[in-house]
């Protein structure tokens, strides 16, 4: 990386927050990705640590004058090779960017990009309210979420994080800073150039804050084990099940075999011992 495209990243982002070290770089190199599949990271590469949108704005701008590629990483969770840093360029890790505000009477939150699914979901409980949806692996961060519209197995009553976004603040390749969306639930008017950045996996602009859906903490919860004898009669059970007027938070269909490889791993006993 050229000298002058180092010094004005510390310029905008501070010296401590700009670094080559290999050293101090290897854990954002890489993501969940099964190892035999992992992309190989790029050996030219430089990790910055914004504080703010304004600052990957400048950041963004800078890059895209000089054509240096950008690789907005989120928790790293991922088991696609999507945070890995191919070419040659600049990482940037959202981890100072923690900022969380529940605005209870609305039911929504305002997050950071680096806001993690642990620290929203705590946020959120601390007023009695909850984020059911359960994407994955709660080291997930917000902005991370909102750019791979995740979703998991609680989408079956919750939607995917494309249901859960009512505002994005994204900065664009440009240097501006975009406001998308609304803090309502009925926000019918105009283009909804919110749901382009949504999903758009970093390739439209990177997103920094957003404002999401939060919902009442239930009264109670039941998880129930139902065993099947195969696999067809187990999937063809769900649209029945859905038809009954009560919406599972989550359905989830596993194997018997790996369930008990589970139970034996981690010392534990699975109930059921009927099915397959």
């Amino acid at each position: 990386m050229q000298e002058e495209i180092l010094r004005k990243l510390e310029s905008i982002l501070g010296k401590d927050n700009v670094t080559t070290d290999r050293t101090h770089i290897l854990n954002y190199l890489v993501d969940e990705t099964p190892i035999p599949v992992r992309p190989i990271p790029a050996d030219d590469i430089v990790l910055i640590k914004p504080g703010g949108a304004q600052q990957i704005a400048a950041v963004l701008q800078l890059a895209n004058d000089s054509r240096i590629p950008i690789f907005a990483r989120g928790g790293g969770t991922g088991l696609a090779g999507g945070a890995v840093p191919t070419k040659r360029g600049i990482v940037i890790s959202f981890e100072r960017m923690k900022k969380v505000e529940i605005d209870n009477a609305n039911m929504m939150a305002v997050a950071e990009a680096g806001v993690t699914l642990a620290e929203l979901a705590k946020a959120a409980g601390e007023t009695d309210l909850t984020f059911p949806p359960h994407p994955g692996d709660e080291n997930a961060q917000v902005g991370g979420l909102i750019a791979t519209n995740a979703g998991g197995s609680r989408a079956v009553k919750h939607g995917v994080m494309r249901n859960q976004v009512r505002e994005v603040e994204v900065a664009l390749p440009t240097g501006d800073i975009l406001h998308l969306g609304r803090r309502v639930h009925k926000n019918n008017v105009g283009y909804d150039l919110m749901q382009l950045i949504i999903g758009s996996e970093g390739t439209l602009g990177v997103i920094t804050k957003a404002t999401i859906q939060l919902y009442p903490k239930s009264l109670a919860q039941l998880t129930l084990i139902v065993p099947y004898d195969d696999q067809h009669s187990a999937i063809a059970s769900v649209p029945k099940i859905m038809r009954e007027g009560i919406t599972p938070l989550a359905i989830e269909y596993v194997q018997l075999s790996l369930l008990e490889r589970t139970a034996k791993h981690l010392g534990a006993h699975w109930p059921a011992t009927k099915g397959k």
